[in-house]
């Protein structure tokens, strides 16, 4: 997962989707909701682009076999300032690739949809 993290900060495409599972369905704000693989990376590339945010940092917690809450830290302009905030998102994996993604609001939310969805995430 950290891998993954490190390689959307330095923007490897080709190397990014080498760990994106060709089923996978991945809820981002650059994608603008869920999307396959190759419309999130496009929603990447256009918001690293400057066009939308840049994600400053992140950290990886693990929940459990090919599961993990990734919190990153971006910014964006809005006017004539520029916001930082959180953002949390639950990752599950199949086959040792990244296979879902979805945007929860805290830990206790990623933990109960975690357990209740199980890895499909409810996606």
């Amino acid at each position: 997962m950290e891998s993954c993290c490190t390689l959307r900060i330095l923007e490897a495409w080709a190397e990014l989707r080498s760990l994106l599972h060709d089923d996978a369905r991945l809820e981002s704000i650059a994608a603008r909701g869920v999307a396959g693989p190759q419309a999130t990376l496009e929603g990447l590339r256009f918001a690293s682009s400057g066009n939308a945010y840049v994600v400053r940092d992140f950290v990886v917690e693990p929940l459990g076999n090919e599961s993990a809450l990734v919190r990153a830290s971006i910014s964006y302009p809005e006017r004539d300032v520029t916001v930082m905030t959180s953002v949390e998102s639950l990752v599950s994996g199949r086959d040792g690739l990244i296979w879902r993604s979805r945007i929860v609001a805290s830990g206790a939310e990623a933990e109960r949809i975690l357990r209740d969805e199980g890895p499909a995430l409810g996606l």
